[in-house]
């Protein structure tokens, strides 16, 4: 509105000065009018621009996401075996939603810095050793390890900062020495995730739409 208001009386005054046609100071408006449309479309893709690059900063300069946290353990003692996938049936924390308690696998919904933390505990005799392991690999892939031992119920537990890419699964599977027949219950036995930073974009250049305005005085 102002840039019209500004317009009319520009040209009203060129009208006054230049004895334009009432004719020609009609096609005048109507460029004029058309050009400040331009420059209006382009000052809204400008600022959209910007709010997209300011949203970016503002959640730490990552791609868009939710919190990702997990919380997994066991409700009942259960039986085990070497080389097995530890399912663990209960989820008490899911955001993120990569926590699938069928399979007992995470799948990382967001590249970053990762906190893992795994606990054990065993029903005696025997011993139990369970170990972080990333996508498909077997012992050399291995994150993350907590091993428990003894003729009475021992318990252990690990954790550390592992860096993970969008698309990775985390699995805990029991090695081949586990030799006791059952793990423990309750809190005993669990398996936490929770993403500590996740990873920036790589820095890219905004272009900015041209701004090209041709003069045009009616003459």
């Amino acid at each position: 509105m102002m840039f019209r208001t500004l317009l009319v009386a520009c040209v009203a005054f060129s009208y006054v000065h230049a004895q334009l046609e009432p004719a020609d100071l009609e096609t005048l408006v109507m460029k004029q009018a058309q050009t400040i449309d331009m420059l209006q479309n382009q000052v809204t893709a400008m600022q959209n621009q910007l709010n997209t690059v300011q949203q970016q900063v503002g959640n730490g300069g990552g791609e868009t996401h939710e919190n990702v946290a997990f919380h997994a353990r066991l409700t009942q003692k259960t039986s085990i075996s070497p080389n097995a996938t530890l399912i663990l049936n209960k989820v008490d924390i899911n955001e993120g939603g990569g926590y699938i308690n069928q399979t007992g696998g995470f799948t990382v919904p967001v590249t970053g810095l990762y906190l893992l933390v795994l606990k054990v505990s065993h029903t005696p005799p025997g011993e139990i050793h369970a170990q972080i392991q990333l996508n498909e690999g077997w012992h050399h892939n291995g994150i993350l390890e907590a091993a428990a031992s003894g003729n009475s119920m021992d318990r252990s537990s690990a954790s550390a900062p592992v860096h993970l890419n969008k698309g990775d699964v985390l699995r805990v599977r029991l090695m081949p020495d586990t030799t006791a027949g059952q793990i423990e219950n309750f809190y005993r036995t669990a398996f936490t995730g929770v993403l500590i930073n996740p990873d920036g974009p790589e820095t890219e250049t905004t272009e900015m739409p041209e701004t090209t305005v041709e003069p045009d005085i009616g003459r």
